[in-house]
């Protein structure tokens, strides 16, 4: 069946005869009608016909429409625009119904306002052209609109007072409104039910239809309301004003009870055969039924923007030197009394003693009863501000009884002041300087104080009813300093609303400095209707109501102007105050203008739903995140000019342990194929705006969705003019964790993030956004760019430090963060297409901050791939103001602030000479290895690699400088280690050849090498990937019978891999063992793996590999744990040769014991053909989710063989010829570098020099464990700011230095440095030891207490000893994390072997600059 809906029809089936449009209805009967088409009445307009479609089955082609009711009442207009829409879809007589949900706009149509939607139209939406019998498979979870409500637009409406009893007020079986009757609640001006409260013990089931006239006044108590039918309430007058809480008639509907309540469709209805379902307390359900509720003035605006504030004068600080007590007082100690917080001087402080666990408390008495509009707390300044968080006051009368409790959440800064609701009568509060403000409740509150807010008409008309509740967002960097106002019945110039004197003051347009984004958003909390959850204790504390639509396509809803408060239920999934569910088309539904306050879990949630137009609602302190789309599987739905403030956060695992509510946004996005327009998050305790795109049943089990589609990769829609600030948490907007793979020309239009704590952008694993215009001012970091591919910052403003945050730091409005970092350039990218800067300005860097980084343009730290810049940026056409050029742009931050590797080989091109203020060139790092470009004549490289040289031969070439990067596999923590070179161009016909040899010198091949070219500079071409080509060695001799032979356990870990978890060496049973540190409980299975010598196996085909080693596995109790050896919790074990003529992969499952021992594996392994070419060999060891893997006595030997070897000819030996260097000559920075290994020298038994140094600097470190980018070389890279972390469920952590292979080293004293910044305390018990070469202990001594945060023990060794280790190991019987700043060892080497062996660790550079020179091109 098919229903058209059009007012002033009843109900009429109709077929299709060929004629005109009107004459269609009008039409005889066919000979073969064919099934019925039905219309019903609902919203035809004279020009605007809105007309709903809901397909049930039948065949598209209909033959022709006959009239069997009588039309006489029907216009000829009404017909005509009923037909003209039929004739839309009709060619020679047949009707196409629409394949999806789309949405036309025609003419001069504001497509985010619904009222001024036309018809469904031809326009495709980003669903695309599924066909509707697909998206019908589910109608069995359905509920449609019931035929027996066919006639219910004709039908008169009787009055409540006559359909019921209105002797029995309180009923206690349900009330039912039968299907196709009418009822109008008869509450309005001066009629029967006028200001009446009824009570549904059983509920309200609207199975007909239900009306609430405009301004009427009733109360509703309910167990649940149940829509099957039509609920409808036109809207009001215009130019009537919101009714407050204290003023003007109000719709409440209560919704009270804690028990599960089922849903089951009525037996008149179409859905009665279906099941009943359970829908939870205090329901208000709409299943195969239709609100059309519009509470409000369409011309009432959401929300505003403050435009100015005529301030009264300040009232009187209440608590000012009265009597105050409080529970302790911290030592006795007189200048901590509790007077101290009421004497008017902020540099004095009460403080009770610490008894954590115990309630202390404060209490000023007022002397008399005060109206308490607001309270301020001032902290103390001197230290320990984090003690004054989550505090709750208490206000009693002047009997000392409780009137008002108010809790709080989250700490308060140095200053924070609270609104008091809507004022409370008080003498006495009970809860750092305390100020309480307010006036005597018996006089009321002074003319003269009152404050007067100016709104624009529109705003102020609406919301001037006394004791209106005006909520103003914040202007600061907290996400909670937004405060209620309360309206005051006072006269009030056009345009203005006056209010009791504000909380504190608040930034209005006016004193924004020519931004008036910076003003705070103003909105009214009071609606005329009311929905709300009866509030109830214990247990059932947010267990509030909920407003759900449930499986109803097809029926476009409209809900205006209601509040809903108390709504929401904590911990259970599908409960939230405004919910389409599962309903998937509902084109035409529309939320708008209706306040979601003090919900108890999210605020508007469309969940496999599309086309719904969520518009300019408020939501004002909640929990979990607020507007969202729920599974991924929600499509071309409009958020527009939306605001949500104070958005709290649930406790973790709420609603469900895979949610992350416990860091809310405003705007918490699935699928981006939805418009957002407008919109702004002022307020989150997490990011104001969060992309975690990802795509979740029960959405994903729909048919739209079951084509494998990937949120994280699907088209933007409009995105556009939104806004983000005081956001308290990672960014205003960010893609992280998930990221978002644009696709290319994705545009972010106007977006604006300022006042955000941390950064205003976060981009995380996300490619091709084009920020296009916007601001990014006075946040922690403007735009924090974490492997965001190819971001492009297009007519960007970026501010520092703009003269509105310098004039409201000077005011004492805000703390002075002083953090204010502009765009990051992330140092590597997954493609290597970096950012790119231009047509945008930049000022208010040079603003003496020091907090963070403090520039315009800044090289990021995080991630670093061994240190390698590898994505290069294009940076042009910018204005920097009066920047000075060392505010513009730096790398320190990254050079010195990685928490994985420091950055090195900087180079960033000056296009056109905007960045140095001066002419075109480049800012290179000081290092030689970059400011001297490398001179190709002798490219024998100065950095090695598990004893690996590269070398890169070429003819003399003076051509301009070219750069490419080589990559290839060294640090075990990450999946590749990249080497950076810059390489002038290759001679005509000649290009470089890249090889490697060993430590001996010989021919070799790293295991795996890529090449990765970034973008040429623009002033010269670029070399192409065929003007550089590797060569491997051949497969012959002995080189390849042992593919593991460089391993040397437990000095150094070679090849083998775990991403991002690390590995950690032990001994066991003389058996060196590898095992993955377990990755956090939400990353799925750990993946060890390892590269192999690809030039080994390409060049052995049709020979045979023996590949074997032993393997356990562990859970996070550190048991061991049996696997099958067949299912996915038994680790796999892959083998692959990738990248030639042909791949070869093979793999197998592994059985492992639950007892502790060792699962062997052992297999034959033979090179086939097709390899030719290959690039990359691989064993790779997964599966097995969230265990831990241990593996020993790995291997992978050639087994000998008699016959010839096959070998490619396509792969020649070459060994290249070492050549001198000879570097151009370049003005550098004055460099030293460390040396790796100690000077060479004769053997002797003498001391070698008798000047003690600090040998650790030249050492290898290592631990039990590293956690927390807490890496072992830390505690000995000089700098004590610098720490090495252990993870901390280890007994026994330790830290060791390896002061060099084949050294004897005279110690005489140790050094233990503790970290400076916090948790000293975890350094106790611990041995410091000093071993020999093979590792036993030649001294000892042992510290018991705890060492302090930047504390430093001296250990001395009495008379010297000789060793080659140092150790610092927490005893044996106590666990926690081991952490210090610096491990220091003093003394001298004795004796060095002749041909030193170098350890591999880390390079320490030291420059007498951080930054760059600027080479002039």
């Amino acid at each position: 069946m098919v229903r058209f809906e059009a007012t002033a029809l009843a109900a009429l089936a109709l077929y299709l005869p060929a004629s005109s449009a009107a004459d269609r209805l009008r039409g005889s009967s066919p000979s073969s009608p064919q099934e019925a088409v039905v219309v019903t009445a609902a919203s035809v307009e004279e020009n605007n016909p809105f007309i709903d479609i809901q397909r049930a089955g039948i065949d598209r082609s209909l033959a022709s429409i006959h009239v069997e009711s009588e039309l006489s009442f029907v216009s000829d207009e009404q017909l005509g625009a009923l037909g003209e829409y039929i004739s839309r879809y009709s060619v020679d007589g047949n009707t196409d119904i629409p394949e999806t949900c789309p949405l036309d706009y025609e003419g001069d149509v504001d497509p985010y306002h619904p009222d001024s939607y036309t018809t469904l139209g031809s326009g495709r939406s980003l669903m695309g052209e599924m066909d509707m019998d697909h998206e019908m498979e589910h109608t069995h979870m359905h509920y449609v609109q019931s035929t027996c409500n066919a006639m219910l637009d004709m039908a008169t409406c009787v009055d409540w007072s006559l359909w019921f009893d209105m002797n029995n007020i309180t009923m206690s079986s349900e009330v039912k409104i039968p299907c196709g009757e009418c009822v109008t609640l008869d509450a309005g001006p001066g009629q029967d039910m006028e200001g009446l409260t009824l009570e549904f013990e059983q509920g309200l089931n609207i199975v007909g239809k239900l009306v609430i006239p405009s301004g009427a006044d009733i109360q509703l108590l309910t167990k649940y309301v149940f829509v099957q039918g039509v609920l409808e309430m036109p809207p009001p007058p215009a130019g009537t004003p919101i009714s407050s809480e204290d003023s003007g008639p109000k719709v409440k509907i209560t919704l009270y009870g804690t028990e599960e309540v089922i849903f089951n469709p009525d037996e008149a209805t179409d859905n009665s055969h279906k099941d009943g379902e359970a829908v939870s307390a205090k329901a208000f359900v709409v299943a195969g039924g239709r609100v059309d509720v519009r509470a409000l003035d369409p011309s009432c605006p959401g929300w505003v923007k403050l435009q100015s504030v005529t301030y009264g004068a300040a009232l009187p600080n209440l608590a000012l030197n009265k009597n105050a007590t409080q529970s302790s007082t911290y030592n006795n100690n007189p200048s901590d009394a509790a007077s101290k917080a009421v004497d008017g001087n902020y540099n004095s402080f009460t403080h009770t003693n610490c008894n954590k666990g115990i309630n202390e408390w404060w209490k000023v008495d007022l002397a008399d009863l005060y109206t308490i509009s607001s309270i301020t707390v001032g902290n103390r300044l001197d230290c320990c501000g984090g003690r004054f968080h989550d505090a709750t006051f208490y206000f009693y009368d002047e009997n000392d009884v409780e009137v008002y409790v108010m809790p709080t959440s989250g700490g308060i800064g140095n200053k924070k002041s609270f609104s008091v609701g809507a004022s409370v009568d008080a003498r006495y509060v009970k809860i750092g300087e305390f100020e309480v403000y307010g006036w005597k409740a018996s006089e009321g509150v002074p003319l003269e104080n009152m404050d007067r807010l100016h709104v624009g008409e529109e705003a102020a008309n609406c919301w001037k009813s006394p004791g209106s509740r005006i909520m103003l967002t914040s202007d600061t960097y907290e996400w909670d300093d937004s405060h209620i106002e309360v309206v005051a019945d006072v006269p009030s110039d056009p345009g203005t609303i006056a209010v009791y004197p504000l909380t504190k003051k608040k930034s209005a347009v006016d004193e924004t400095f020519g931004y008036p984004d910076f003003a705070v958003e103003v909105a009214l909390l009071d609606r005329s209707l009311i929905i709300e959850g009866a509030k109830d204790e214990g247990e059932f504390a947010t267990l509030g109501g909920h407003f759900i639509v449930l499986h109803t396509p097809h029926v476009h809803q409209h809900l205006e102007g209601a509040l809903l408060q108390n709504m929401g239920q904590q911990g259970k999934l599908g409960r939230y105050p405004l919910h389409f569910h599962m309903s998937e088309c509902v084109h035409g539904s529309t939320l708008s203008k209706n306040v979601i306050w003090q919900s108890n879990q999210r605020c508007v949630v469309v969940h496999g739903s599309h086309n719904v137009t969520v518009s300019e609602n408020v939501a004002f302190d909640t929990k979990g995140h607020c507007f969202m789309l729920e599974d991924g599987g929600e499509w071309d739905n409009v958020f527009y000019k939306n605001l949500g403030a104070k958005v709290g956060r649930l406790p973790r695992g709420v609603p469900r342990a895979e949610e992350t509510d416990f860091f809310p946004s405003v705007y918490w996005i699935t699928n981006p194929s939805n418009d957002f327009i407008g919109n702004v998050a002022a307020g989150s305790q997490g990011p104001g705006w969060w992309f975690e795109l990802k795509l979740r049943a029960p959405s994903s089990e729909l048919e739209i969705n079951n084509h494998g589609m990937n949120p994280k990769a699907l088209p933007q829609k409009t995105f556009k003019d939104n806004a983000s600030h005081s956001s308290g948490f990672r960014a205003g907007f960010t893609t992280y964790e998930t990221g978002y793979l644009a696709p290319p020309g994705t545009v972010w239009e106007n977006i604006k993030a300022y006042k955000n704590k941390e950064a205003g952008l976060f981009q995380h694993g996300t490619a091709n956004i084009d920020f296009r215009g916007g601001l990014l001012a006075d946040n922690g970091q403007a735009a924090h760019n974490f492997h965001h591919d190819n971001a492009i910052y297009d007519g960007t403003e970026v501010i520092g430090r703009s003269e509105h945050m310098q004039f409201l730091i000077d005011q004492g409005r805000i703390s002075d963060h002083c953090k204010t970092g502009g765009l990051s350039l992330q140092p590597n990218e997954g493609l290597g297409r970096g950012t790119t800067i231009k047509n945008s300005s930049f000022k208010g860097f040079n603003n003496g901050c020091s907090g963070g980084p403090k520039y315009a343009i800044h090289v990021g730290n995080n991630q670093v791939r061994n240190g390698v810049f590898d994505a290069s940026p294009t940076i042009f056409n910018n204005n920097f103001a009066d920047e000075p050029v060392s505010s513009r742009i730096s790398a320190c931050w990254g050079i010195h602030n990685s928490g994985d590797n420091d950055v090195r080989t900087v180079v960033i091109e000056d296009v056109d000479g905007s960045l140095s203020g001066s002419s075109p060139g480049f800012f290179v790092q000081d290092v030689p290895s970059v400011a001297s470009f490398i001179d190709i004549t002798n490219c024998e490289m100065d950095r090695t690699t598990r004893n690996f040289t590269m070398h890169i031969s070429d003819g003399t070439n003076t051509a301009p400088v070219k750069r490419g990067k080589i990559w290839f596999d060294e640090k075990q923590n990450h999946l590749s280690a990249p080497m950076p070179l810059a390489l002038p161009a290759a001679a005509t016909g000649s290009p470089y050849q890249i090889t490697f040899t060993d430590a001996n010198d010989e021919p070799a091949w790293p295991g795996y090498a890529k090449l990765n070219l970034e973008r040429a500079p623009s002033c010269i071409g670029g070399v192409s990937a065929g003007e550089i080509e590797f060569v491997m060695p051949d497969g012959g001799g002995d080189r390849c019978m042992d593919l593991f032979k460089y391993d040397d356990y437990p000095n150094g870990i070679y090849g083998w891999q775990n991403f991002f978890a690390g590995l950690v060496v032990s001994e066991d049973a003389g058996k060196y063992v590898i095992s993955t540190n377990r990755r956090k409980h939400d990353r799925g299975h750990v993946n060890l793996s390892r590269n192999l010598d690809t030039s080994c196996l390409v060049g052995n085909i049709g020979r045979t590999f023996h590949l074997f080693g032993k393997m356990r596995m562990k859970d996070e109790s550190d048991a061991d744990v049996a696997s099958d050896g067949t299912s996915n919790d038994s680790p796999k074990i892959t083998f692959s040769i990738t990248g030639g003529q042909s791949n070869f992969v093979q793999s197998w499952n592994l059985a492992t014991s639950s007892d502790g021992s060792w699962a062997e594996f052992s297999e034959e392994i033979t090179m086939p053909s097709g390899i030719e070419g290959a690039n990359r060999a691989q064993i790779v060891i997964d599966k097995a989710e969230k265990q831990e893997f241990l593996i020993t006595e790995w291997g992978m030997t050639l087994i000998p063989s008699e016959a010839p070897t096959l070998r490619p000819s396509s792969y020649p030996s070459v060994s290249p010829t070492l050549r001198p260097s000879s570097h151009p000559t370049v003005s550098l920075v004055p460099t030293k570098v460390a040396t790796l290994t100690p000077t060479k020298q004769p053997v002797t038994a003498a001391p070698v020099s008798a000047t003690p140094t600090n040998l650790a600097l030249s050492g290898l470190a290592s631990g039990d464990s590293e956690c927390h980018n807490g890496f072992a070389y830390k505690a000995i890279d000089g700098n004590p700011n610098s720490i090495n972390h252990s993870c901390c469920t280890n007994f026994g952590a330790w830290i060791m230095v390896d002061l060099g292979i084949g050294t004897l080293n005279y110690i005489e004293k140790i050094v233990v440095k503790n970290r400076v910044n916090c948790c000293g305390g975890r350094l106790k018990r611990f041995y410091v030891e000093l071993l020999d070469a093979d590792k036993n202990v030649v001294f000892e001594q042992y510290h018991g207490g705890t060492v302090g945060n930047a504390q430093v023990r001296e250990f001395v060794v009495d008379n010297g000893t000789v060793a080659r280790f140092a150790r610092v190991r927490h005893e044996d019987s106590y666990k926690d994390c081991l952490h210090i700043g610096e491990l220091e060892v003093w003394g001298y080497p004795t004796e060095v072997p002749a041909s030193p062996e170098p350890i591999i660790g880390k390079i320490l550079v030291e420059t007498n600059y951080c930054l760059f020179s600027h080479l002039v091109a």
